[in-house]
């Protein structure tokens, strides 16, 4: 019944971490249905600064960090923050995306 709510296609950049020498590791993409909402809301990074969100991506539960990236209709976003909404049983994210 949800995966007929989440009809966007969502392109998530998975941030492939680093290696012992502190290089980046090759990121992989994953393609996700979901469901992106327009909402403005004010966020503070972890140096203290103020950042605005465009609006925030429903997806279903997977492993997702900061460090990944998102495109939606062929725009790429950071994420901002990670929200697991208590009022959801099927497992869904939200995440704020700049």
């Amino acid at each position: 019944m949800i995966n007929a709510y989440l009809q966007d296609d969502i392109t998530l950049h998975v941030s492939g971490g680093y290696d012992a020498h502190g290089e980046p590791l090759v990121d992989t993409t994953v393609s996700v249905k979901g469901k992106y909402f327009e909402k403005i809301r004010l966020f503070h990074d972890n140096k203290g600064e103020a950042v605005y969100s465009s609006g925030y991506v429903m997806i279903q539960s997977r492993t997702v960090t900061l460090e990944d990236e998102v495109t939606i209709n062929g725009a790429k976003h950071a994420i901002i923050q990670i929200e697991k909404p208590k009022d959801w049983s099927w497992g869904l994210l939200k995440l704020w995306v700049t």
